[in-house]
């Protein structure tokens, strides 16, 4: 019985193995617009169905501020919005560890690339002194100030068109901020959508940390379509997605 369940282990192991290196050589070789994108920079504000605060619709490269009389600064990074047509090794080192093949997972990159301007950044605003939080007791968000806080608000939108994907949208994304490498939110599925405010056309997320300190903060989010969470583990198609992200560091006097 021990060396069936060696073996058994072994094969599961090795199935994982193999999902990963297809994984990568699929998307590797998937075609990409070397022309346009399917990113698009579009500044607007929305109010979005789960959130009474109307998002800040503005693209704000920085905002400057003093930390114990030092003149400090939170950046966009990437300064745009990065298309991301392959993903990366991190992302699929990630998200097999979590959702592996052994568990009835399986994932593949759409031949078809994205319709340029299918995904609209609405929000990409960097920020100090404010935060955005839910009280607890009306479930009413609202904006706040907070001290020694920064970070970054992002709004994006899928709007499909031409042979883009219109059932079963999903959003996945991998967050690496100090020792954190994981994947953000998701549940009995890897989405986003199950925990974090989006639905298969928006999403929107505002990493603001607290402290006096250096920090740095990235995002990889895609978009793919999948089973439903109540349908147990299935294929993943991925689509397309794009690298954001901030820092704040001490500037020179």
């Amino acid at each position: 019985m021990a060396t069936s369940n060696f073996y058994s282990k072994f094969w599961l192991q090795a199935i994982d193995m193999i999902l990963y290196s297809l994984l990568i050589s699929a998307i590797i070789v998937a075609p990409s617009s070397v022309i346009s994108s399917p990113v698009k920079l579009d500044p607007q504000s929305h109010t979005l169905p789960d959130v009474n605060v109307p998002t800040s619709g503005q693209y704000d490269k920085s905002d400057t501020y003093r930390t114990d009389g030092n003149p400090w600064i939170v950046h966009l990074l990437p300064e745009q919005p990065t298309y991301l047509r392959r993903i990366t090794k991190n992302f699929a080192n990630v998200l097999l560890k979590a959702f592996p093949a052994s568990a009835g997972w399986s994932f593949i990159s759409s031949v078809n690339e994205l319709s340029n301007d299918s995904l609209l950044v609405h929000s990409y605003d960097a920020q100090y002194g404010v935060d955005i939080t839910k009280d607890p007791h009306t479930g009413k968000w609202s904006r706040t100030s907070c001290l020694f806080c920064q970070g970054t608000e992002f709004n994006i939108e899928y709007r499909p068109k031409d042979t883009d994907p219109l059932l079963d949208v999903h959003w996945i994304q991998v967050v690496t901020s100090g020792t954190k490498n994981a994947i953000d939110g998701g549940g009995t599925a890897p989405y986003y959508d199950l925990t974090g405010i989006a639905d298969n056309r928006r999403l929107f997320d505002f990493p603001i940390r607290g402290g006096k300190t250096q920090q740095k903060w990235h995002a990889e989010l895609f978009l793919v379509t999948g089973p439903k969470p109540s349908d147990g583990p299935g294929v993943l198609i991925f689509y397309g997605g794009l690298h954001w992200g901030w820092e704040n560091h001490k500037q020179a006097p």
